[in-house]
């Protein structure tokens, strides 16, 4: 079991440790997975072995640890933008505010064409 992480294992194998680490039967496992665990010595006798158990955690431990750092950077983007300024709403309390388009932000006012006699 030396030298084996959960990175290691593949899809099935992690998914039968997680079976019978909650206490689901054998038979729900895959076979080839089950063949494969028991050759690592991480599964005997149809249950996890101390340190298959162990790995089990980590793993477990790691993917908590993960979420709860993404989790906070995530509150943290959060607050961040709340405290940015920000463009004011184009409706206030029920009441259209001045808008202007683009060809008025764009373009200058044009110039009376008339001239004074």
């Amino acid at each position: 079991m030396d030298g084996v992480s959960w990175i290691d294992l593949d899809p099935d194998e992690q998914r039968a440790i997680a079976l019978l680490g909650a206490g689901v039967s054998v038979e729900l496992c895959d076979r080839v997975a089950l063949l494969t665990l028991a050759r690592l010595g991480l599964v005997r006798g149809g249950q996890l072995t101390p340190a298959a158990d162990q790995l089990r955690r980590a793993a477990i431990l790691h993917e908590l640890r993960r979420k709860r750092i993404g989790h906070q950077l995530r509150r943290t983007a959060i607050a961040d933008r709340n405290t940015l300024p920000h463009t004011p709403p184009r409706y206030q309390a029920g009441a259209l505010c001045e808008t202007r388009t683009m060809s008025e932000i764009t373009m200058p006012a044009q110039r009376s064409t008339q001239h004074r006699r």
